[in-house]
């Protein structure tokens, strides 16, 4: 027949659980605020390239005798590999679109410009591997 356990035993397991429980739930939490930080700075990064889109558009669309497709593709060049964007005039039509990298994954985010007075969609992706790898280092 088995003895029943000492009082002493019984609350070392007990207070051995609560504390792993709470380990694990601060874990999630720092995990869970890092993610949301994290993807949070993918957004603004991506809010940075659509305002920073306009404003050269309507730089180039200015000067006399520069193609507009050729200075985006030039643009486009610059950006860092994983991303892209696309963009369309008032009518949908699609003005420019860069080369989509492959990716793993990505973030996207669509606004409007304004160019020349027009509005234009303008939709922008970023990979977010760097991201996921930062995550599964925790």
């Amino acid at each position: 027949m088995m003895r029943p356990r000492s009082i002493r035993w019984r609350l070392t397991m007990w207070y051995s659980l609560a504390l792993a429980a709470g380990l694990v739930l601060f874990a999630w939490a720092t995990w869970f605020s890092m993610r949301q930080s994290l993807m949070r700075d993918v957004d603004a990064t991506l809010a940075a390239r659509i305002a920073s889109l306009e404003k050269f558009a309507n730089h180039e669309a200015r000067e006399r005798g520069i193609q507009l497709k050729e200075e985006l593709e030039e643009y486009a060049q610059a950006l860092p590999a994983g991303t892209w964007f696309e963009l369309k005039d008032s009518r949908g039509r699609v003005v420019f679109a860069s080369k989509r990298r492959r990716v793993g994954s990505s973030r996207l985010m669509s606004g409007t410009v304004w160019v020349n007075g027009q509005p234009w969609r303008v939709e922008f992706s970023e990979s977010v591997d760097e991201v996921h790898s930062i995550l599964n280092l925790l």
